[in-house]
């Protein structure tokens, strides 16, 4: 049975998941229009955007939506919604085993997972080119993107976004 584009970006994402899993993270900014390009789809922006803000992906991937930055609507390609990996301990299989329907990776379809990452260093650099000419949105995606980078809490990002107000 031929898979449905939902299913694909969930087995993508999940293999994005799992590989940041495997490496002994506790976080993943998943962007949906990474996603979008990597799976080869065309104008189906909201289909990644609903696949990654359910709870099957959420199940399947062992995952918890933490934060999200991006279009309101959530479907847009630029997209980012910030995940907690839960038990990173566990292993995949186990997993697998025992969720029903869980996509099977023999399938060939997908490419190797990916994920978009910006070096501290380019972020400032942006930030510092830019950070008068910044709208108070694209202010507060390029800190989040730095705060992530770093590793700060939500309130210390909290903290930081009021410094430009």
């Amino acid at each position: 049975m031929p898979q449905g584009d939902t299913d694909k970006v969930r087995a993508y994402a999940t293999q994005l998941v799992e590989k940041e899993r495997h490496e002994g993270k506790t976080r993943i900014t998943l962007r949906s229009g990474d996603i979008h390009r990597a799976i080869g789809l065309k104008n189906a922006y909201p289909t990644v955007g609903q696949a990654l803000n359910g709870k099957t992906f959420h199940d399947m991937a062992r995952v918890k939506l933490v934060d999200y930055y991006g279009a309101k609507s959530r479907n847009g390609s630029d997209s980012n919604f910030v995940f907690e990996i839960l038990n990173p301990a566990k292993r995949a299989s186990e997993y697998e085993r025992s969720v029903p329907n869980y996509p099977k990776r023999e399938t060939g379809i997908l490419p190797d997972p990916m994920v978009r990452r910006e070096s501290k260093e380019d972020i400032i650099k942006k930030l510092t080119e830019r950070i008068d000419e910044l709208t108070q949105d694209d202010f507060e995606n390029l800190v989040r993107a730095y705060a992530q980078a770093k590793g700060f809490s939500n309130i210390e990002l909290s903290l930081v976004l009021k410094l430009k107000e």
